[in-house]
């Protein structure tokens, strides 16, 4: 059986399935995922793919435009300038991920072309952990490339490097 995606780009039930994968991908809890998920909705060109094996969800991918005011933004705008062009015209893939037993397999890979695909801008941006070696890896081969090495959202918090791409090539 091949892997099925499907896009969502308002508040659904398709929401609420990338809230729970998430929640299991990276055991955080589901409501305050399942909110924070309600509240990218209304940010400028939402959308979203969910990546479906029979009727099981496996994975999915959401982002939003990058805009002054929205707290990612403005956070990666005190590191790299606020005026710096890779945050304008920008698509931030805010999320994707994939449940353990589906990833080298081309599952991630397609939801990230497929997002990017879909999506109006004409750059992109995204955090990762810096210590996330293997998502790393896969955003460098995707051509993705570091706009800042490494900084913490939050006092004590894990670092994450911001990467950029620019999608008009």
């Amino acid at each position: 059986m091949s892997v099925v995606l499907s896009s969502f780009n308002t508040y659904c039930a398709d929401l609420e399935t990338a809230a729970e994968l998430y929640a299991r991908v990276w055991s955080r809890d589901y409501e305050t995922t399942r909110m924070t998920f309600r509240e990218y909705v209304a940010f400028p060109h939402f959308c979203g793919w969910l990546a479906w094996l029979g009727d099981e969800p496996v994975g999915f991918a959401l982002g939003t435009e990058s805009r002054a005011g929205q707290w990612w933004h403005d956070c990666v705008s005190e590191q790299v300038g606020i005026f710096h062009p890779a945050l304008y015209g920008a698509f931030v893939l805010t999320e994707l991920a994939v449940l353990a037993p589906y990833r080298s397999g081309g599952v991630g890979s397609r939801l990230h072309d497929t997002i990017l695909r879909n999506q109006p801008l004409p750059r992109a941006l995204l955090s990762t952990m810096v210590s996330n070696h293997g998502a790393l890896r896969f955003y460098r081969r995707l051509g993705w490339q570091v706009l800042h090495p490494g900084f913490a959202f939050f006092d004590g918090g894990e670092p994450y490097t911001i990467l950029h791409r620019d999608l008009r090539a």
